[in-house]
């Protein structure tokens, strides 16, 4: 009897050992299985958190900092690119294709996002040279010219606006899908919100594409230009914005900032010689018997007030 019940204990050992081998197979299989999941949505999180924290960084004016977390993002976004290339087999064999679909598109909206930020880095690089020679005459890398620099920062200014368009038309389909992780709640309002952003941003660039599109026109590249500059204070409220209180005199000739002065309004105002009937506002409730360039934007219409003013 004892013989059985050893052979029988033995048997149950072997046989617990047995399942606990298969147990354990089981499990490293599984987990084995969902390490490209988990690698995956480690490092989506990864270039999310990166990116959102670069532009964060960048909004402030921190512009280091914001390149380096773009750098930081952009490797967790290689390592996301990896590890959906091996988890997308077996989801292809199951027949997710929509969910392929779905995050082949995510991630392509980030890489555009990448791109922004690298467009945008060459944005301000070009900029603060063209800014350079624009207004403080330093000449440019191998005696580059205004004309050529702003050319320069014109492809820059349009490749961003590119990345952006790319970017912000990618999360407009992810919203509309409602795909992971759009379709939770807290991830649908930031990606609704970085959809405002980016319409935003996209809108004042086209605005600075317009004017780098003017301003040669503008910057004397064929004859020297010379402006008026009404420097207007905000605290005594005029029809144009505020009471002109100093004035500028601007010139360009080829592009570039050759003077700028700035005197006070009196010194001009004390040279009038004669005298200008002011008009019935001015004389009643200014109690002005003279009328001066001080008080010429006393029509909200600019392109009047601004005619006015040069007479002056």
């Amino acid at each position: 009897t004892y013989e059985t019940h050893e052979k029988k204990r033995g048997r149950s050992w072997k046989g617990k050992k047995r399942r606990r081998r298969v147990l354990s197979k089981i499990l490293l299989t599984i987990a084995i299985c969902c390490m490209p999941v988990v690698w995956y949505l480690t490092s989506l999180a990864g270039t999310v958190i990166s990116f959102a924290s670069a532009g964060r960084q960048l909004q402030s004016g921190n512009a280091t900092s914001a390149y380096r977390l773009e750098r930081v993002g952009e490797y967790w976004l290689t390592q996301g690119r990896v590890s959906f290339g091996i988890i997308r087999v077996p989801l292809q064999l199951v027949g997710f294709t929509t969910t392929i679909r779905g995050q082949e598109r995510l991630l392509s909206f980030l890489r555009d996002t990448q791109s922004a930020f690298v467009a945008s880095k060459e944005v301000m690089a070009t900029g603060k040279e063209t800014a350079s020679l624009v207004l403080s005459h330093t000449p440019g890398k191998a005696g580059k010219s205004p004309a050529v620099a702003l050319d320069q920062l014109r492809l820059s200014v349009t490749s961003l606006g590119g990345s952006l368009g790319l970017a912000q038309a990618q999360l407009t389909t992810l919203l509309a899908d409602r795909t992971f992780p759009f379709f939770l709640g807290p991830a649908a309002r930031v990606g609704e919100e970085t959809l405002s952003r980016l319409h935003k941003i996209r809108g004042t660039l086209s605005y600075v594409d317009a004017f780098l599109l003017l301003y040669p026109r503008l910057a004397g590249f064929t004859q020297p230009k010379t402006y008026l500059v009404l420097l207007q204070n905000s605290a005594e409220l005029r029809p144009t914005g505020g009471f002109i209180g100093s004035i500028g005199k601007l010139t360009f000739d080829g592009g570039v900032m050759r003077d700028f002065s700035v005197q006070d309004v009196y010194v001009v105002d004390g040279q009038l010689r004669g005298h200008v009937d002011p008009p019935k506002p001015i004389r009643e409730l200014l109690n002005q018997g003279h009328w001066y360039l001080r008080d010429s934007n006393w029509d909200p219409d600019f392109r009047v007030s601004g005619e006015r003013a040069a007479w002056f």
